[in-house]
């Protein structure tokens, strides 16, 4: 998992002024800690081969996925397949839930996507990797479900198009189910394959948060009293080498 910037920096500047004063460097420690961002979850890579599952059309799918501790989900990145290249994937409908289309959501929208152009697979078709920002939204460890639909797609000069568009199948640890028409749900399970998910490529971006570390609020307000600290230490310091000299 990488770190984020900031936490880098403040990882270097713990170890510049931990000789000063070690209550220090343990607080620096604490606050690097709970910034640890990256990827919270991932089913694995683009296939772009094998099968995808619609996500347009009457048509929804959903994945589930797990988060080890509590973390904040703030994008998804997935992978699509379409087969005019030329058209565009501009917005998606997305839920985040308790269960495969059903229990409790807790979250959901209609986003923006931005998308790149990986490859044409063998059969000519486009394989996309799509992108979309979530709400900064607080997950609890457990099990959830990231359910997709209603994908837009318009054409080269921006007119909506009646084109599909289907989510990347990798066979993934995740599960995958699929509802038609708001009413029919199936399993994807060994759909294609025998002993399979049926699952999609796809990632959830976010930070991991410790338990044994305080609360984003408590954070930034330590970090804001940081220069002052800084500047507290500086003196008492002067004023100690003065003294003996």
């Amino acid at each position: 998992m990488s770190s984020s910037p900031l936490t880098k920096f403040l990882g270097v500047l713990t170890l510049a002024v931990c000789p000063m004063r070690n209550k220090l460097g343990a607080i620096l420690f604490v606050c690097c800690a709970c910034l640890k961002a990256g990827t919270i979850y991932s089913n694995g890579a683009v296939n772009g081969q094998l099968n995808a599952e619609a996500i347009n059309g009457g048509i929804v799918t959903t994945d589930s996925f797990s988060v080890s501790s509590a973390a904040i989900a703030t994008g998804v990145t997935f992978a699509t397949w379409r087969d005019v290249s030329s058209d565009v994937f501009t917005t998606i409908d997305w839920a985040i839930t308790s269960t495969d289309f059903g229990g409790t959501t807790f979250a959901s929208g209609s986003a923006s996507v931005a998308e790149t152009f990986l490859f044409n697979n063998s059969e000519g078709v486009a394989v996309f990797s799509d992108t979309f920002s979530l709400p900064n939204l607080n997950l609890a460890a457990g099990t959830y479900w990231l359910q997709l639909g209603n994908a837009v797609m318009e054409n080269s000069v921006g007119a909506v198009v009646n084109a599909s568009l289907f989510w990347d199948e990798n066979n993934g640890p995740s599960a995958a189910f699929q509802q038609i028409d708001g009413t029919v749900i199936e399993s994807l399970a060994n759909s294609d394959l025998p002993n399979t998910t049926g699952s999609e490529t796809f990632s959830i971006a976010g930070t991991i948060q410790s338990s044994a570390v305080p609360e984003p609020a408590t954070v930034w307000l330590t970090l804001g009293a940081f220069p002052a600290l800084l500047l507290s230490i500086f003196f008492k310091e002067k004023l100690y080498a003065n003294f003996k000299s």
